[in-house]
């Protein structure tokens, strides 16, 4: 940005470029130049912002409060915001400015309304629209309150919501900066969001339009059911229009907006005439065309005239034939050994959220933003072993250590030095670990003591919350369930599992040390998860729990309340509670099987310990230590099957490695760049 920049600026000045106001204020400038009806306005440039943080002394206090902030876990969020929202309400802003905007804001008219906006530098720029993260102020009046809404717009630069947003995509706190757009206020009769291809799948045959009447605002923020119109693109002619709702609508209202329901007559009425529909259709290609790529574009009808309040191009939707695919990010070699095993099929969406809570909460070294251990190919679960590799050495692994623990999870890796890395400075990631690492352990340490505790709850917080989730009728409120009950639960789940996985490093290497004591085949069978003291396998217990069920020895509600929440694919369906079918058919192939393959899913302890354990323990003096470690983590195992045995962590224990296979895992493969590959399997 130049540093000679000044306060404010006309909206279509030529030097309204994004890192002087803006990446929204930029595109706003750049659809005046064109000649596109925008409302008249002017920016609040960054200068004026980094006056008031530099005079006020705020910077540093800012990056303090934002140097405590862990991604894995939102409460940060809010803290560091609620901290820097105080410095920010104590500062007054700095004369030069404050003048400046109030002779900007003058020009306009006499007490005109307006549009307060926030345009920060990462904000509607391709790749990275930051939309909705950052405040907007509708039908401000007087002097007075838009100085007050351009500090709250600053501030909002600084929100949770916003924290979060750039810290889960790498974005340094020194490197933002924020301006704000003040437009003269469109009192619409009708208004709402245009995207120039379908927003669902791509499709670059159709303008979508979505409407209602009054203010934008109920339309972007997703607050009705609009009127949706679809335009043909060549011909622009109006190919469907449905009705919607339209159960509120947002008006002016004093030197607010307020949130109306809808009169009887206009929520039956159709927002738009065809004509109307085909008219927003070729403004909004001929904004495409200026910009060449696909858009996202605010729209308002007043008098029959119509403005363009906001465009950014569009970074949310599919397009035709893209896949999931973070080998296109770099230069790595990846591999879905055992991650494979656990999630064999492509993911849902759903499935792939639940996924990143559990892995930005369990994996140590923890993933740093922009940096993850882990990725989609081909929407299936991968490992990036170039991430991780380097993650690890920051914390005393060196690669060939590496290669020799998790080579038998990640399968057989090339030399060491043909695993591409990574341009990831040192420095860089030690400063991001540090915090990250040490919220991690504070997590685990906090975890274990709790753990107890939630083992003995989680059962019965599962069902009422199942019913919960059965009983709620509106899908508005299930995102809000989601928010304040569902993942919360998860991610107290997953810290759970974090905590009873925290000698993963021993569980590693104790698989090659009882190989060369008893062989290969009774390695895998001592670590595989043996019956011990009564207790069955976890991962056995649909298997187990349908041979029981075939011979009569629990009914199906007891096989549904015990293994009802399990399948083949735990994160995203189940048996028992949502598929009666599967009790149907089941149970009957269970009982016709040899009764050896039922003594084989079941198990004998006893067996096993004459067989394997006691032989073992009976090795020579010198090879006590290794005797203990082997005891110490067969008792991990044992502690970690009695936690997956508990309602809120068995969903989630595909996750845990399966050491009885650790010797079949296939080769990964070096993915350079490409488009598509398959899975290692």
């Amino acid at each position: 940005m130049d540093a000679q920049a000044p306060l404010v600026m006309a909206l279509d000045d030529p030097g309204a470029a994004p890192g002087v106001v803006g990446g929204k204020g930029a595109s706003l400038a750049r659809l005046a130049r064109a000649g596109f009806h925008v409302p008249p306005g002017f920016h609040v440039t960054t200068s004026a912002y980094l006056d008031f943080i530099g005079r006020g002394g705020l910077r540093q206090p800012v990056l303090e409060a934002m140097s405590a902030v862990d991604v894995s876990d939102p409460a940060t969020f809010d803290s560091a915001s609620a901290r820097i929202g105080e410095l920010f309400t104590g500062q007054p802003l700095p004369a030069p400015a404050a003048a400046a905007i109030a002779g900007a804001y003058a020009s306009l008219g006499d007490g005109v309304p307006v549009a307060v906006r926030s345009s920060a530098t990462v904000e509607d720029l391709p790749g990275m629209s930051a939309a909705g993260q950052h405040d907007t102020y509708l039908n401000v009046r007087g002097e007075a309150a838009v100085l007050d809404a351009v500090k709250r717009c600053w501030a909002s630069l600084w929100s949770a919501r916003a924290i979060g947003y750039r810290a889960r995509r790498g974005v340094e706190p020194g490197e933002v900066s924020i301006a704000v757009v003040v437009q003269q206020l469109v009192l619409a009769e009708a208004a709402g969001v245009m995207f120039t291809v379908d927003p669902l799948d791509g499709a670059h045959d159709k303008v979508v339009i979505s409407a209602n009447w009054g203010l934008g605002e109920s339309v972007v923020a997703g607050d009705v059911t609009p009127d949706v119109a679809v335009v043909d693109r060549p011909s622009g002619t109006l190919v469907s229009y449905q009705v919607g709702s339209k159960e509120i609508m947002t008006v002016a209202d004093g030197t607010a907006t307020l949130a109306t329901a809808t009169p009887p007559g206009l929520r039956s009425a159709a927002v738009l005439s065809p004509g109307q529909a085909g008219e927003l259709a070729r403004v909004g290609l001929a904004i495409e065309k200026l910009y060449g790529e696909p858009m996202d574009i605010e729209w308002a009808l007043a008098a029959g005239e119509l403005s363009v309040v906001q465009a950014r191009p569009i970074t949310g939707p599919a397009g035709p034939g893209e896949q999931w695919n973070d080998s296109l990010a770099g230069d790595y070699l990846w591999s879905n050994g055992n991650l494979g095993e656990a999630l064999p099929d492509v993911m849902t969406p759903a499935t792939w959220s639940f996924v990143e809570l559990l892995m930005t909460r369990m994996i140590f070294p923890p993933s740093l933003p922009g940096y993850r251990g882990y990725g989609r190919i081909g929407g299936r679960f991968y490992a990036n072993v170039s991430i991780s590799i380097s993650l690890e050495a920051l914390v005393g692994i060196s690669p060939r250590r590496f290669a020799a623990l998790f080579g038998p999870v990640l399968g057989k890796l090339p030399p060491v030095k043909e695993i591409p890395r990574p341009r990831l400075p040192r420095w860089k990631a030690i400063r991001l670990m540090v915090p990250a690492t040490v919220a991690m352990l504070r997590r685990v340490n906090a975890s274990q003591k709790r753990l107890p505790e939630f083992l003995a709850a989680a059962p019965s917080r599962c069902d009422q919350l199942r019913a919960d989730i059965e009983q709620t009728t509106g899908a508005a409120s299930l995102p809000r369930l989601w928010q304040e009950r569902v993942r919360p639960l998860v991610e107290e789940a997953c810290d759970m599992l974090s905590a009873v996985a925290a000698h993963g490093t021993t569980l590693l290497t104790i698989s090659g040390k009882l190989a060369k004591l008893v062989g290969e085949a009774d390695s895998a069978l001592l670590l595989s998860g043996p019956p011990t003291e009564g207790l069955p396998l976890a991962s056995l217990g649909p298997a187990t729990g349908l041979a029981r069920l075939a011979r009569g020895e629990i009914d199906r509600d007891t096989f549904a309340r015990q293994y009802g929440h399990r399948g083949c694919y735990p994160q995203r369906d189940g048996l028992g509670r949502e598929d009666e079918g599967y009790l149907i058919g089941e149970p009957a192939g269970v009982a016709c099987g040899p009764a050896r393959r039922r003594a084989r899913l079941e198990g004998d302890s006893a067996m096993l310990a004459k067989a394997v354990l006691q032989p073992l323990l009976g090795v020579r003096v010198t090879r006590e230590p290794l005797v203990r470690a082997i005891a110490d983590d067969r008792g991990r195992l044992v502690f970690n099957e009695r936690a997956r045995h508990a309602d809120g962590v068995t969903g989630l224990h595909a996750s845990q490695p399966r050491y009885g296979q650790l010797l079949n895992f296939r080769r990964p493969v070096h993915v350079p760049s490409m488009a598509a590959t398959s899975d290692s399997r």
